[in-house]
């Protein structure tokens, strides 16, 4: 599973889109496109546009399961939530501090800024809030320290919401991990596959290493990629892998996002075969397939959900593919997913 995805629209998620349902078989589909999707009628229609792009991309289409999250704004109505909670397919509301990173106008400088009756309504209908938990440029200036900031404001929500399920969204700061696994059952996190393995220093040397949040210290790394390798006895611990493309230029323009979805799960499996204990194979499940399905409440049966098998084999990832630079691009990785030897070159 995949519990924070950008695929995008149009000709990109074209490029995309296979990538990303070749591994997962539930994703999460964030909604800060151009305009975002603020109403059930626009993620229904963005999700056919998906289920299309998904059958143009395979004859046999593997049973790939498209979710969504409704882009909440300032003007965002109890009514909204309601509405939006009766498609099956829309299973959470996603939180962006205004312009903290690539189409996040959304007018809310922190979740206080939501009108209480949304925040009302989807603990009512059993709708997670997905934060991207940071504060704003103007509260905080600096990238380094905007996550922690944003504690203050997620206490604020458990304790005035206590039945409301939340997922901090691709947590890259240490302090913040260590806050949420004290909260209560009802907070989780996701975690990204680049974050357990880069600095802030890699994204200000590579502009595709670029993402927000930001990549932080050498020590944040460290405890990012510990703290995934628990995932077999913490199940507040959820993939999302916050995979993100952009077109060169957008890139070296500056826009934040790392494309991780052909290389993600050779990255993490390799991790958890090199690093993990004895229970490696477990918590990678655990991480990958369990923990998140189980709190969005969509555990699959295996028969659904398939196998996903990788190849002790030596490969090496494309420069650039269709105009978007990988994650990992040019390096040789030593495990690959069967299947896809369509993507890079055996070394």
């Amino acid at each position: 599973d995949d519990w924070h995805v950008h695929v995008r629209d149009a000709e990109l998620m074209a490029s995309v889109l296979r990538f990303s349902t070749y591994t997962s078989r539930q994703m999460l589909l964030m909604p800060n496109l151009v305009p975002p999707l603020t109403t059930e009628e626009m993620v229904a229609e963005y999700l056919s546009r998906v289920g299309i792009q998904h059958l143009k991309d395979w004859v046999i289409a593997p049973p790939t399961r498209f979710y969504a999250a409704l882009f909440l704004h300032r003007t965002t109505s109890a009514r909204d939530i309601r509405n939006a909670a009766i498609n099956p397919m829309i299973i959470s509301g996603k939180f962006y501090p205004d312009g903290g990173t690539t189409n996040s106008s959304s007018q809310l400088t922190s979740p206080r800024d939501l009108r209480l009756e949304v925040l009302e309504a989807m603990e009512e209908v059993g709708m997670v809030l997905c934060l991207h938990g940071e504060v704003v440029e103007a509260e905080e200036p600096d990238p380094l320290l905007r996550e922690v900031a944003f504690i203050k404001y997620l206490d604020w929500l458990v304790t005035n919401f206590p039945k409301l399920k939340i997922v901090v969204e691709h947590v890259s700061d240490r302090r913040m991990v260590h806050h949420v696994l004290n909260l209560p059952e009802t907070v989780a996190m996701t975690i990204t596959s680049h974050h357990p393995f880069l600095t802030h220093t890699d994204a200000l040397n590579d502009p595709h290493c670029n993402c927000m949040p930001v990549a932080k210290t050498e020590t944040d790394r460290e405890c990012l990629a510990s703290t995934v390798l628990t995932a077999a006895w913490t199940p507040k611990i959820i993939s999302g892998t916050d995979t993100a493309p952009h077109p060169v230029p957008d890139k070296k323009a500056g826009k934040a996002g790392v494309w991780s979805a052909g290389v993600h799960a050779s990255v993490l499996w390799d991790h958890f075969a090199t690093s993990g204990g004895d229970d490696k194979f477990e918590a990678f499940v655990a991480f990958t397939s369990g923990n998140g399905a189980r709190f969005y409440g969509l555990e699959m049966s295996p028969e659904m959900r398939g196998e996903i098998t990788f190849v002790r084999q030596r490969w090496q990832v494309p420069e650039i593919y269709e105009g978007i630079v990988p994650w990992k691009a040019g390096e040789i990785l030593d495990w690959r997913v069967k299947g896809m030897e369509w993507f890079g070159i055996t070394a």
